[in-house]
């Protein structure tokens, strides 16, 4: 006579469990991240998560991708004075141009309908004498950051240094130089700088809008819109958690890292595998994001 080994059904009862659980997350996922759902406060701002490719074989999330279905290496956006497409320079690469834009977009929601998170948190509300250049109202409808930015693109540009034929064109800022076209580029070069070099500034080149010194990087910018956006629309820190770590845990540059005893001097931290181990991490996580959001009102981003 045989005795039935009980402990087998106690385990087949736990996976059975796990699976379900796991279930019930994805499930909890895929309604914040369906782009037909419907979120319950906010009206002009949703969720932005990174494109991703899909690894053919696993069906497993591989790697973030741009619009052009290039990979998207993050901590590369983090370059200031970026070229943009159409040569003239941005102070910083265009996405945090276009992160600002959606601060601000969510500033001016939440300072209209007097939004708040906890009942004890500041009003929120926009220094509109500093953003008097940015057509707000613009920005408070505009969906696509695209159409907002190519009028406004001069708020975040440096002067350019451009060739001139008529010296009536040239800004009252500017310097005139008189070059013989028969010069050679390399005398030339010299030239310039022995004129110019105690004439112009070793600062900081300024633009209308000047980015903060914080040394932010791109992908917590990324993370903490979209705590904001699921924080206003009544979104538990439970599911907050799940659809961070489902959209971000794949992308090495949004893990956390911690202290840890056993490794070498040359590697004193080890990856976090997702991007919050719990609700208490997302919580301090979004108090940063509320404290970015007065500043963006403010004026200063990151």
């Amino acid at each position: 006579m045989t005795t039935k080994d009980y402990r087998e059904d106690a385990n087949l009862t736990k996976i059975q469990k796990y699976h379900e659980t796991q279930q019930r997350k994805q499930n909890r996922v895929a309604k914040i991240v369906n782009k037909s759902y419907s979120l319950p406060v906010l009206e002009h701002n949703r969720p932005i998560f990174p494109k991703t490719r899909i690894h053919p074989i696993t069906k497993q999330k591989s790697a973030a991708i741009t619009r052009n279905k290039k990979p998207a290496i993050y901590s590369n956006f983090e370059n200031n004075n970026s070229l943009a497409r159409d040569e003239t320079t941005l102070r910083k690469n265009i996405r945090f141009c276009r992160m600002h834009f959606q601060f601000l977009r969510l500033a001016l929601e939440i300072e209209k309908r007097e939004l708040k998170i906890k009942n004890s948190d500041p009003t929120l509300t926009i220094d509109r004498e500093f953003y008097k250049n940015f057509d707000l109202e613009d920005i408070r409808e505009e969906k696509n950051f695209d159409t907002w930015f190519k009028p406004h693109k001069h708020l975040y540009t440096l002067k350019p240094v451009e060739l001139i034929t008529d010296a009536k064109e040239a800004p009252s800022d500017s310097f005139l130089l008189s070059i013989p076209k028969s010069s050679n580029i390399i005398s030339v070069r010299r030239d310039i700088e022995r004129l110019l070099k105690d004439r112009l500034s070793d600062n900081v080149e300024e633009t209308e809008f000047m980015f903060s010194d914080r040394q932010t990087p791109y992908i917590q910018l990324h993370i903490e819109y979209n705590l904001l956006v699921l924080a206003y629309n009544k979104v538990t820190r439970e599911v907050m958690l799940e659809v961070i770590n489902d959209k971000y845990s794949h992308l090495k540059e949004a893990h956390a890292k911690k202290p840890v005893s056993h490794l070498d001097e040359n590697s004193k931290r080890e990856m976090i595998d997702n991007v919050f181990n719990h609700t208490q991490s997302v919580t301090r996580s979004l108090r940063e994001a509320k404290n970015r959001l007065h500043r963006v009102a403010s004026g200063v981003f990151p």
